[in-house]
């Protein structure tokens, strides 16, 4: 892949790269920079039934009544992840990691340092600022073993407490299905913050409702595509300096059409859903913008890239939490189709 680090780039990475891209060298810890990092769904509305989705905070929730709301995520903006098991998260790297990157290289070759947040809180609650949102405590972050900033965007949170099944159930992870073989016949995707996000293509300035951080559904998102080989699926992104503004995609991503933005929401295979037994099948990690300002498409990691991380973390946490090892972290699990 080639989206290389210029001074027009800080838009893709669900504007992680207004933070991740800003020095030629790592990513700084500014809560206006990253006014980009939450998981909008643009124009969906709210959602109060799945809990699985849930807010992560990236710093303590507030306890002064003079500031806002208690228990209010403020600062830095709050981001989300899915409940997979009872202790256990699914969330895009970006939101908690810092990356470097070789001046002049590719934007690929860009490195995580694995720089978690000191503090980290989920909730459960519909909002991460409104409603005195009740949170839950992170014991450990797991990222995956090799930290290319492209191919490896995605991290698991363990809790500190089992989540109890009757508050929710978390939904599975599909570790097996290639989409580029067995394409998704759409996604939903659920997430939280903005409802509307425009990039001026002359500027670069960015427009944006945030919606409160609220969580939202947007369902029959369509599959775009998604390759076995890398360079095989592409998107047009203004934000980029790539011949023709062309982003070729490493083959462990897949694109879907326009939903998130500014966020590191997940996709979820809409037959699964419609079942009543939802899969993710990526993580979302980039955006790319096209030619009138606004997203064109969604891009996300494939899960069946990382089956062996997410594997072996599920087995852990499940002997950690004391609960049967999820489905499917079992290998019982092993539809590939719709």
């Amino acid at each position: 892949m080639h989206l290389l680090r210029t001074s027009r780039l800080p838009l893709i990475p669900w504007l992680l790269c207004a933070v991740a891209c800003a020095s030629p060298t790592s990513t700084p810890d500014d809560p206006a920079a990253e006014a980009s990092q939450a998981s909008p769904l643009l124009g969906a509305p709210e959602d109060h039934e799945h809990r699985y989705d849930v807010g992560i905070c990236r710093q303590a929730p507030n306890q002064d009544p003079a500031l806002g709301e208690i228990g209010a995520c403020l600062g830095r903006r709050p981001t989300t992840g899915t409940l997979v098991a009872p202790n256990l998260v699914l969330l895009g790297r970006g939101s908690i990691d810092r990356a470097t990157f070789p001046a002049g290289e590719p934007f690929c070759h860009g490195t995580f340092t694995r720089t978690p947040p000191a503090v980290l809180k989920v909730t459960l609650s519909d909002s991460a600022i409104r409603g005195n949102p009740v949170w839950l405590d992170v014991e450990q972050v797991l990222y995956p073993p090799t930290d290319r900033f492209c191919d490896d965007g995605l991290a698991l949170l363990v809790l500190a407490n089992n989540v109890p099944m009757a508050t929710t159930r978390p939904i599975d992870i599909d570790v097996r299905r290639d989409v580029a073989v067995h394409p998704p016949r759409g996604l939903t995707l659920i997430g939280r913050g903005s409802v509307a996000l425009h990039v001026d293509p002359v500027t670069f300035a960015i427009t944006e409702d945030t919606g409160g951080y609220t969580r939202r559904i947007l369902k029959n998102v369509p599959f775009v595509c998604a390759s076995n080989t890398d360079e095989g699926c592409s998107i047009v992104d203004i934000t980029s300096d790539l011949p023709n503004n062309l982003f070729n995609m490493p083959k462990s991503l897949m694109l879907i059409g326009p939903g998130l933005a500014l966020g590191d929401g997940n996709f979820i295979d809409q037959s699964s859903f419609d079942r009543g037994r939802p899969k993710v099948v990526a993580v979302g990690t980039f955006i790319p913008i096209g030619e009138n300002g606004d997203p064109n498409g969604s891009i996300g990691v494939r899960t069946s890239v990382h089956r062996e991380f997410l594997v072996r973390s599920a087995r852990a946490a499940a002997e950690k939490g004391h609960y049967p090892v999820p489905r499917w972290a079992r290998g019982c699990d092993a539809d590939d189709s719709d």
